[in-house]
């Protein structure tokens, strides 16, 4: 949001993605303030010559004329929001280092290799397959080209193999399920846009203590979460990819589907929490090896 683009008098509003590892170049802007808010990632941030360690929720104020870099940690990139005012400009940035320079070099000689075998033929890397909902035989082949079995493939959405050998025979497959697949088996990109589209429509309930969804399995758990949102039935659990009856019928003591509970995080649980279950959901940990004597 800047005022070139937008028409805004006296701020401006804008997104900084850096990758993992990476850093901007030391700066400063002569006459705006400007504030950081880290949306996601942690780094290290140097300000007026101070480094300190910031994560996603923290928020840092860099007074006019105050030098100020910020480098990402390793694990991910590091999202920003910057706001500046008055507004943004490229003449009120000042540049306090260089850009570094690459200078080429001439290619080191290596000798020629010995002769060997013939190396066997490389194996077929298969290419991704798009996950298309409306195919029960689309499963299958996304199962195939990430070399899964029908059982973990389909555990990862909390649903049994033989649960998921129906759906791919053509069964009709519940909201939560499908919900849950599209945010699993579709790429990162598409995975955090489609979770953040789940989640906007909640954006401005109240706070409540994490345990309240991070504990919640029983109809009168849900319940209880529902009123401290103080959202009505319809909108709670249309969240979470069921109709009003089928959740009056939750909260009276109906057994709940594990990929309901696994939405309840995901929508209605803090930034950090929402996106540490995707995550969880998306890379499990590897099971345990079984202790024997």
């Amino acid at each position: 949001m800047c005022p070139t683009r937008h028409g805004n008098q006296a701020q401006s509003l804008a997104e900084a993605v850096i990758p993992a590892g990476g850093r901007t170049l030391l700066h400063r802007h002569l006459t705006s303030e400007e504030i950081y808010y880290i949306v996601r990632g942690d780094g290290m941030m140097t300000l007026d010559g101070k480094a300190f360690f910031v994560k996603a929720g923290d928020t840092i104020c860099i007074p006019p004329g105050t030098p100020h870099a910020i480098k990402a940690g390793t694990r991910e990139r590091l999202r920003i929001l910057c706001a500046c005012s008055p507004a943004y400009s490229h003449d009120d940035t000042e540049l306090l280092e260089a850009e570094p320079v690459v200078v080429p070099q001439a290619p080191k000689r290596v000798p020629a290799p010995a002769p060997v075998a013939k190396p066997p033929a490389a194996k077929r890397v298969k290419k991704p397959i798009a996950l298309d909902l409306r195919s029960g035989a689309n499963f299958k082949a996304v199962r195939d080209s990430l070399d899964m079995g029908q059982g973990v493939f389909w555990k990862r959405v909390f649903v049994t193999q033989s649960g998921g050998s129906r759906y791919e025979n053509g069964r009709n497959i519940p909201e939560a399920v499908k919900t849950l697949l599209k945010l699993v088996y579709t790429s990162p990109a598409d995975s955090e846009t489609f979770l953040a589209r789940l989640r906007a429509p909640y954006q401005g309930l109240p706070p409540v203590k994490a345990r309240m969804y991070k504990d919640a399995r029983s109809g009168p758990d849900l319940k209880a979460l529902r009123r401290a949102l103080r959202i009505n039935q319809t909108t709670f659990w249309k969240g979470l990819q069921a109709t009003q009856s089928g959740g009056s019928r939750y909260e009276s003591g109906r057994n709940i589907p594990a990929s309901i509970r696994a939405l309840v995080i995901l929508v209605f649980g803090s930034e950090q929490h929402a996106r540490q279950q995707l995550d969880a959901l998306r890379n499990p940990a590897p099971a345990k090896a079984s202790k024997t004597k």
